[in-house]
């Protein structure tokens, strides 16, 4: 239920700043600014993609070259500049390389807006509807760092922001212990079958 729980505050943050405080609805362009860094000396040889869960993944599809890649910083959120693929990831972990399909951004100041929080909205179906709509090319459609930066969201205090991020992440790592138990389970069925089974023989 903590999914539940985080999606409906979120949920009604909105509405509530729509009605009430639209003022409060901020451009995130005022927070935020784009990571042009390039992996110029081959140093990070992490490479790294993100998946339909937005979550950061090794790449189907490896490359030995990893220079002139763009760099990911922990913190920073990566996304799709292409509009058929409008995945988005928040990093944790050790700074990566991923390709020039996608783009880089951090936030500039978090004890104004926090990273995760900001995530929050982005992987959220409105967000894709949003880069749909403002996409822009022919052949292939991106969508442009500018057209990013004129979304808005709900800004509110800095205890709430923590609080929705602290659900989320609850969330998550339940999700985590979930899955691991899974796996743990399907290794050891089959030995506990096989041992009740030699002990119903005997």
């Amino acid at each position: 239920e903590l999914k539940l729980v985080c999606d409906g505050y979120i949920e009604d943050l909105r509405k509530d700043f729509l009605v009430s405080n639209p003022s409060k609805m901020v451009r995130i362009g005022d927070y935020i600014a784009k990571r042009n860094e390039i992996n110029s000396d081959g140093k990070i040889e992490l490479e790294q993609g993100i998946n339909i869960q937005k979550q950061f993944i090794t790449p189907q599809r490896s490359n030995s070259n990893l220079y002139g890649r763009r760099i990911v910083r922990k913190g920073d959120i990566a996304y799709c500049t292409q509009l058929n693929n409008s995945n988005v990831a928040y990093r944790e972990g050790d700074d990566c390389v991923v390709s020039s399909v996608y783009d880089i951004i951090y936030v500039k100041d978090i004890s104004i807006l926090l990273s995760k929080y900001l995530m929050l909205w982005l992987i959220r179906p409105e967000f894709g509807r949003y880069v749909y709509t403002r996409s822009t090319g022919s052949a292939y459609e991106f969508l442009s760092y500018d057209d990013l930066a004129d979304y808005k969201i709900p800004l509110p205090n800095m205890n709430i922001q923590k609080a929705i991020v602290d659900i989320y992440d609850c969330y998550i790592e339940r999700q985590r212990i979930a899955t691991q138990l899974k796996e743990q389970l399907n290794t050891l069925c089959p030995i506990l079958v096989k041992g009740s089974l030699e002990t119903a023989g005997k």
